[in-house]
């Protein structure tokens, strides 16, 4: 274990370094510098996909993963990082392909979105224990700030950035480089079977996310839509197996789009 897992990072290490410089850089841009939608899953998973060289491949579980969770409801709780989830699921995915081609790549992807959602709503405790970190070194620097010292207020804002950029950067690198390998020895332990179900689950992901667009708009029309839509897949990957999976998610949305515009928009409107 340890000399494999010695040869992966002397591997991949290069790798797995830019891939948490670039996570840790987005989780800022989440919520702490520019919000400049870099950080949106489809864009994180391009990113990801070009530093591994699979851009294609990290766009998909990016527009998987945005859709999927498009809009958690605020307040219930901590919503996970979604571009944790695609760094880690994207990685995860590009990286298992090469060492076991011999698995299908629905397979391998949804078993790398699990482990990436896994790592997701870890960063999402996080961001409760660094807001809880961030009062607690505001009382060292809360005397200079009553006193109107701009220095103690540049430091303290300099102070929570770098202090959660290096903890991402931590995050994100330790699970990358210790989980992916634990990852690929669970992977070949797992019976035809369920290799089977994550083939299949994967394939049905577009259909969840899709349901989760028409959650937006609960009416009547749009929930006959999406079963409309969901019995169609499913009769069609019964049929045809070899469907490409993300040109029939292309279609449908633009048809659900059509929908809900039909349906939602233009009755608001008149």
């Amino acid at each position: 274990m340890i000399m494999e897992l010695s040869q992966f990072i002397a591997q991949y290490g290069l790798v797995l370094l830019f891939l948490a410089m670039a996570g840790a850089a987005l989780e800022l841009d989440s919520y702490f510098i520019g919000v400049s939608l870099l950080s949106q899953p489809i864009i994180a998973g391009g990113i990801a996909g070009f530093i591994l060289g699979d851009i294609g491949n990290g766009i998909y579980i990016g527009a998987i993963v945005q859709l999927i969770w498009l809009m958690p409801p605020v307040g219930a709780y901590v919503p996970p990082s979604a571009a944790a989830i695609t760094i880690v699921a994207t990685a995860t995915s590009v990286l298992l392909k090469q060492h076991l081609p011999e698995y299908t790549a629905d397979s391998v992807n949804m078993y790398s979105v699990i482990g990436g959602a896994c790592v997701g709503y870890f960063m999402g405790q996080m961001d409760i224990w660094n807001r809880k970190f961030n009062t607690r070194i505001m009382k060292f620097f809360e005397p200079g700030i009553l006193k109107g010292r701009d220095t103690c207020i540049l430091g303290i804002m300099s102070f929570a950035v770098l202090a959660k950029y290096l903890r991402d950067f931590l995050v994100y690198f330790g699970f990358m480089a210790l989980g992916i390998p634990l990852a690929e020895k669970i992977l070949v332990t797992l019976p035809p079977q369920v290799l089977k179900a994550f083939q299949l689950s994967f394939a049905f992901l577009p259909v969840l996310g899709f349901a989760v667009i028409f959650d937006i708009f609960v009416n009547k029309v749009g929930g006959i839509f999406h079963g409309i839509a969901f019995v169609g897949v499913f009769v069609l990957l019964k049929l045809r197996p070899d469907t490409d999976v993300l040109f029939l998610f292309i279609v449908l949305l633009c048809a659900g789009f059509i929908v809900v515009y039909n349906a939602v928009w233009n009755r608001r409107q008149a």
